[in-house]
């Protein structure tokens, strides 16, 4: 798992947060009938494996959720000011370095790569102790490329039987925590 519960990059420039940008419209995280806007910048934490199964963690959250680093510049705590949603998702990928192209449906007892192992859709509101976390069952996450971005499209389902759905368009900050 992440080392916390989930994390973001806030960044100091709104103009990625303007109603009229083609682009923030487009990006979304959706669970149940309620729809946040996405930051355009998520996290991607390395945590173990090698080229044929990497655990990455990918982690899209809200707007209004602010990340702060250690003096290592690694994420440290988390923090919601507003009532907003996340989602993490623990993929197995073939490269350790970046979360690679392909399809990824979810199979908790999978060992090889293009798998989801896991996610959370998460309903952040003040610090990680107050999340309401929810496990997602079901679903999958495609993944593309366009140059430095990274294209993520996924359709799940959480344990509460809510349709949890992404669209993310952006990157994907590196972490490596072996």
């Amino acid at each position: 798992m992440v080392l916390f519960s989930l994390a973001a990059c806030q960044k100091e420039n709104d103009n990625n947060n303007d109603d009229n940008n083609p682009q923030s419209q487009t990006q979304f995280l959706r669970v149940g009938g309620e729809q946040v806007r996405l930051q355009t910048e998520g996290l991607l934490f390395f945590s173990d494996g090698d080229a044929g199964a990497a655990s990455m963690d990918v982690v899209l959250l809200g707007e209004g959720i602010q990340v702060f680093y250690d003096n290592d510049g690694f994420p440290d705590s988390i923090y919601a000011n507003q009532e907003t949603y996340a989602l993490v998702l623990n993929a197995l990928s073939t490269d350790t370095a970046q979360l690679s192209s392909g399809n990824y449906p979810l199979d908790e007892q999978a060992t090889s790569a293009f798998h989801l192992l896991y996610g959370e859709v998460i309903l952040a509101e003040g610090t990680e102790e107050d999340d309401d976390l929810e496990e997602i069952v079901s679903g999958s996450l495609t993944v593309s490329r366009e140059g430095a971005n990274y294209v993520l499209t996924g359709s799940f389902e959480d344990a509460r039987g809510r349709k949890v759905e992404v669209n993310f368009k952006g990157n994907l900050s590196y972490f490596n925590i072996n």
